[in-house]
């Protein structure tokens, strides 16, 4: 089992989405498996300005989504909304809070406040600090690993060291026992 979901088909259809009209972009079950994944590992794999247009489709998507399921006026949120889109359309690359961001976008439903919804995602894209897309290399070099390996001082990859148990600043759900299951978010577990 790979850990990172990639595949050069995969990268093709991430671009064929992002180069295709708003009109006719339709975000498909492969898709959302890679929106999915970022939410789990939180390392993006594809090219940034290919990921960005999904990422704000789907965001858009899961604020329309919520926004119905707690009948909640959308001109209200209207401006914020298209701060938050263009704030994240405003990076050069990831944003290193992807994975939070992509875990919002993936189950909005745990927010039964659509207000404090709109407060997370602008929390998520206001930040300075962004994150590189990983090369091939690095994606073969992760899943042949089956872990995350842990960063250097100059927070590049360590792939010498030997696979251990957990990695400093990366929890997994395979990590997590079942007494500290009980203390975590829904989504985590």
């Amino acid at each position: 089992m790979s850990l990172l979901y990639f595949s050069e088909d995969l990268k093709k259809s991430v671009d064929e989405f992002a180069e295709s009209q708003k009109e006719k972009q339709v975000v498909t079950a492969e898709l959302r498996q890679i929106i999915d994944n970022i939410s789990k590992i939180g390392l993006p794999c594809y090219k940034w300005t290919s990921l960005c247009v999904l990422l704000s489709h789907c965001l858009r998507q899961s604020m329309q989504q919520l926004r119905t399921k707690l009948k909640v006026n959308s001109d209200k949120f209207e401006a914020r909304e298209d701060d938050i889109i263009s704030s994240l359309e405003s990076y050069d690359a990831a944003p290193f809070t992807i994975q939070r961001l992509c875990e919002l976008i993936v189950s909005p439903e745990v927010y039964f406040n659509y207000n404090k919804y709109i407060n997370a995602l602008d929390k998520m894209v206001n930040i300075s600090s962004t994150i590189n897309t990983l090369t091939a290399e690095q994606i073969q070099s992760i899943n042949k690993l089956g872990r995350i390996p842990s960063t250097t001082e100059d927070n590049c990859f360590d792939f010498s060291e030997s696979p251990s148990s957990t990695t400093p600043g990366i929890v997994r759900s395979t990590q997590i026992n079942q007494n500290q299951a009980k203390f975590w978010p829904k989504w985590t577990t």
